[in-house]
């Protein structure tokens, strides 16, 4: 989940936290490890509007861009993981991952 990546006044970490998260994401990822989108908090994506649902996405997945080296790096990846919160998707959530899985 993306959002520690916030400001804290949006629900994010301070600082000092925020870059720890990010350094220990970024090795686990040198290290060879896999790491997949699950969104921006751990909310039920069925609940939430498309549009709150593309925007919570959208963040994670642009943070998971950046930790990969860049958004070229991660459309080039074989697997791009993905798992809504919760495990529930529905015909908007679907159609959503596979437009981004098909984004080169």
């Amino acid at each position: 989940m993306s959002g520690f990546s916030l400001d804290s006044a949006d629900g994010g970490m301070e600082d000092k936290a925020k870059r720890r998260c990010r350094d220990l994401l970024k090795r686990a990822v040198d290290e060879g490890h896999e790491l997949g989108n699950h969104m921006q908090f751990d909310l039920p994506a069925i609940a939430l509007t498309p549009e709150a649902f593309d925007k919570s996405f959208q963040h994670c997945d642009a943070l998971l861009a950046d930790i990969f080296g860049g958004e070229k790096t991660w459309r080039a990846r074989e697997r791009r993981w993905f798992r809504p919160a919760s495990a529930l998707w529905n015909k908007h959530i679907l159609d959503r991952v596979k437009e981004k899985a098909t984004q080169l």
